[in-house]
């Protein structure tokens, strides 16, 4: 098992509350906030390579855009992954939300990268056949 799978299969605890890795009844429920997140991204110019670049020169210019894209459906994905309410929700320490959210995001940033990877080569083949036709 590699160390990135031992991360995504940890259970973490954070205010009492046990995270997980989202299985497929949670990826469902939160696929619609997912797609409205990876638009904000897109919209924002942030990709997997800007990212990545940002992490080896040390500057967080990417990480900054994707936690303000992410921030908008915040509530929903912290209240599923949870398995809490949108009143728990607001109750939660605000120090510790962007944590939460980022041990989220780890925890299931593989399902989330290749989904979309797929999901992009998916389109670029269908309009390959489109412009084929």
């Amino acid at each position: 098992m590699s160390d990135l799978q031992k991360v995504t299969n940890q259970e973490v605890e954070i205010s009492g509350h046990k995270i997980k890795a989202w299985g497929l009844v949670k990826i469902s429920k939160l696929s619609p906030a997912i797609d409205r997140i990876i638009c904000r991204l897109k919209e924002q110019g942030a990709t997997w390579e800007k990212y990545k670049e940002d992490i080896d020169n040390g500057t967080f210019t990417t990480c900054d855009k994707a936690l303000s894209c992410i921030m908008p459906d915040a509530p929903e994905i912290l209240s599923v992954s949870m398995g809490i309410s949108i009143d728990e929700v607001d109750k939660l320490p605000q120090e510790e939300i962007t944590f939460i959210i980022m041990t989220i995001i780890g925890q299931n940033i593989t399902y989330i990268k290749n989904l979309y990877s797929r999901l992009h080569w998916i389109m670029q083949e269908a309009r390959t056949q489109i412009d084929q036709k």
